[in-house]
This record gives C-alpha cells, structure tokens and sequence, in this order.
C-alpha cells in the first residue's frame, strides 16, 4: 500500500511542477544545453520555439557592446541576439531569446572564437526570466 502511496505523492509533485509552475519544467529540461557548442544549442532552442530576442539596432557601431570579445565573430555567424559580450576573461557574452508565452530565457556563453571560428564558444548558463527584468 505505501508503494501506491509513493506513486500517488510522485505523480502530483510532476503535475505540480509541469502544470502550476511550467516555467521550473522549462528551466530544468534546458539544462542539457550547459556545455553545448553555442550554435548547436541556439539551433535546438530555436526548434523548440525560443526566438531569437534582439535588444538593440540591427545596425551596429564600432564601440557597440554587443562587439567586444566574440561578439563580432558571432554576428559574422548570423546571431543577433546578443546583448552584450566581454573583451576580457572568459570571454562571456549575454543571449537573450522569448517563447509563445512571453518568457525571455537568457543565455551565457564563455570560450573564445579563433580566426572566426566560434565552435568553442560554450553554453554556460541559462536562466528564465520574468517579463520585466529583460
């Protein structure tokens, strides 16, 4: 019988996590992109819905933040979604994407591009964020 239990306890906590508070489901089944090449998870992203949230001109400037470090590099690869990127470090740079329901997940990247190539440019973290943070 506490096997049953066990099963019942279970099945509500899920309902509970999907269903009254989807966006901890989303977050936890974002997590597998930590590590990933940043172009391989933009891509994923992008399939499941998440488009690309551009927070400045399309037109850049040569002291545009958003050019410091590998953000160039990645521009030249078609990602305009960055806010910004460091010149310095790790070479950090902030994504930020929104879903069908409104909610703006923001990515962090680390690593370098060499000559222009961006594939060690990683997925650090994620985070979803509530609308009026972004």
């Amino acid at each position: 019988m506490q096997m049953q239990g066990n099963k019942i306890n279970a099945f509500l906590l899920i309902f509970l996590v999907v269903l009254v508070f989807p966006q901890y489901a989303d977050a936890a089944d974002l997590e597998r992109l930590k590590g990933m090449p940043y172009l391989e998870a933009r891509e994923i992203l992008i399939s499941e819905g998440w488009i690309p949230y551009i927070s400045g001109s399309e037109h850049l400037e040569e002291d545009d933040s958003r050019l410091f470090g590998n953000g160039r590099d990645l521009w030249e690869q078609g990602v305009q979604e960055i806010d910004a990127c460091s010149g310095t470090g790790l070479g950090h740079c902030v994504m930020y994407f929104q879903n069908s329901k409104a909610n703006k997940l923001k990515v962090i990247t680390i690593g370098e591009a060499f000559e222009g190539d961006v594939s060690q440019i990683v997925v650090h973290g994620l985070r979803i964020l509530k609308k009026e943070t972004v």
